[in-house]
């Protein structure tokens, strides 16, 4: 009974320290953890698509695609799962694309990921991670 009352104490000194209104139901909301979006993997490969389209050239978007696709191939293959959340990308989530990169077997007639290619692809999941980080 303790633990919960300090962490309902501890929202609302959160809320004092934003200085924002403070009606009952926001306490509620941020205690239970629905006051936040939780994004997902494909969100941000969507809002990425979305929003760098019209800065990036057409090249440079299909690269990122192609990336990308890479990316969603890793969760459907390791994870046995079509999305992640975001709050899952880790350390070891880097890893583990970096050695699915490497002991990837392309399809009939594609060479097979070099290093520099590699680090292409880690670079551009670095992007977008970094956005995701910036737009929270």
């Amino acid at each position: 009974m303790n633990e919960v009352q300090s962490k309902v104490y501890r929202v609302y000194e959160d809320f004092k320290k934003e200085e924002k209104p403070l009606t009952s139901q926001m306490v509620k909301a941020r205690y239970l953890g629905e006051d936040r979006r939780h994004f997902s993997f494909q969100n941000l490969i969507d809002y990425h698509n979305e929003k760098r389209q019209h800065k990036l050239h057409k090249n440079t978007m299909g690269q990122n695609k192609t990336s990308q696709r890479y990316m969603t191939e890793l969760f459907s293959e390791e994870f046995k799962v079509s999305d992640i959340p975001l709050a899952k990308l880790d350390y070891s989530f880097v890893i583990g694309f970096e050695n699915f990169l490497r002991s990837h077997v392309p399809k009939s007639g594609q060479p097979k990921i070099g290093n520099n290619a590699a680090m292409k692809h880690i670079k551009r999941l670095r992007r977008m991670v970094t956005l995701a980080y910036r737009m929270e």
